[in-house]
């Protein structure tokens, strides 16, 4: 096991430490011979051994400052940081790794930037043949809730994918404009109302009378996650949606979530007991409503008790809220 342990110490020591210490050990050595031959008291030996050992500390001491300035030299990147701790071999040496690490992350961009290009075009291309198969469903005599929800379901995970597009980018656009709650939830019911209708939910919506100024894209968005897993998860229940001040509240009567699962609920990927008996469950439609949330400055809490249903509350900040 100490055999291991100083392999491990030994393997993380520069060669600057390993000499200096190497010093110190024949330095201690040849004190301890040289007392033992003459018979030299304890006392006397282990002074001088204290003595040795104060260079040894000095000299890592000062390796360890040195080795600091190295990394913020590197990490800064000032030349005249550089030239003086590096000889020009090694200058030279790292300006190369500098210029092949930039090339590679030029790369890595714009490799990125085609993949996110080429997925936002496609998005934006699939929503015509959506359009046109929703109406074609429509005109079916009689209609097919089925087919229609689905095809809602295909439009909402493109909706979801655009949102994460946009909030990926580096300072994504907003686009700001006063807009009413009321009008987002009332497109964001008529797009949910399959939903409704094929799981029985009863549907309690108060008109909230809030105007804010907001992205009213994004809120859809927002909206729609949050009441999608209100209606899946409420069979023959009831999901009531209305305002207390500047906070919207969606509540349903569904399976609830338990309070070992309640903390992880926003996180990437996470579908929970109950996501995991639906395949239809991703994960991911909380993780982005908690990210477009965040980023229009929305408070957004989750509460939940198992058989008693579930309580998302959305907070509008003060300065975003208008008069209707």
């Amino acid at each position: 096991m100490a055999m291991g342990s100083w392999k491990r110490i030994k393997g993380s020591l520069g060669p600057a430490a390993r000499t200096v210490i190497a010093v110190w050990l024949v330095t201690v050595g040849l004190l301890a011979s040289l007392g033992l031959l003459a018979q030299v008291p304890a006392v006397v030996v282990l002074y001088g051994v204290s003595l040795a050992t104060l260079p040894l500390g000095a000299g890592l001491v000062s390796l360890y400052f040195k080795g600091r300035r190295r990394q913020a030299a590197l990490t800064t990147g000032k030349k005249a940081v550089l030239d003086g701790l590096y000889s020009p071999g090694e200058l030279e040496a790292l300006k190369a790794i500098f210029a092949h690490q930039a090339d590679l992350r030029r790369q890595q961009q714009m490799t990125q930037r085609t993949l996110t290009d080429n997925f936002s075009l496609w998005a934006h291309q699939i929503k015509t043949p959506l359009a046109a198969a929703k109406l074609l469903a429509a005109a079916q005599d009689p209609p097919s809730l089925p087919l229609r929800n689905a095809l809602e379901a295909i439009r909402a995970y493109v909706d979801m994918a655009l949102a994460q597009v946009a909030l990926s980018e580096k300072g994504p656009q907003l686009d700001l404009a006063p807009c009413r709650i009321d009008a987002v939830l009332e497109e964001v019911l008529q797009r949910t109302a399959g939903l409704f209708l094929a799981g029985q939910v009863q549907l309690d919506y108060r008109p909230t009378r809030l105007q804010v100024t907001s992205d009213s894209r994004l809120l859809a968005v927002l909206f729609e996650q949050v009441l999608t897993n209100a209606a899946k998860y409420s069979p023959a229940g009831q999901v009531t949606i209305f305002a207390e001040g500047s906070r919207v509240i969606i509540r349903d009567t569904g399976c609830g979530i338990a309070a070992d699962e309640l903390p992880r609920v926003f996180q990437r990927g996470y579908a929970g007991s109950r996501g995991r008996l639906d395949e239809r469950a991703s994960g991911m439609g909380l993780y982005v409503a908690r990210q477009i949330a965040d980023y229009l400055d929305i408070g957004l809490e989750l509460t939940s008790k198992p058989q008693e249903g579930t309580t998302v509350t959305l907070t509008f900040p003060a300065y975003a809220l208008r008069q209707e």
